[in-house]
């Protein structure tokens, strides 16, 4: 992943894994160094999603998903 842009970030960046338009995990960062990591059961789910949401001040936010895959 790559910063390429000067701006301090600023706010919070939430990601979330969806499954058949449910919320199947959610987790928030508030500083450019935070990592994250999820493992979900998408085990009956037909339709599978990952996404990422700002609110309010967004400057500098960069919301990357580095090698997301599913198991069987």
């Amino acid at each position: 992943a790559l910063k390429d842009d000067n701006y301090q970030f600023v706010g919070t960046i939430t990601f979330m894994v969806l499954g058949d338009n449910r919320v199947l995990w959610k987790a928030s960062v508030k500083d450019d160094k935070d990592v994250l990591f999820c493992k979900v059961s998408v085990r009956d789910i037909n339709r599978l999603m990952i996404r990422t949401e700002t609110k309010a001040i967004n400057r500098g936010a960069h919301a990357v998903w580095l090698d997301p895959h599913v198991l069987k």
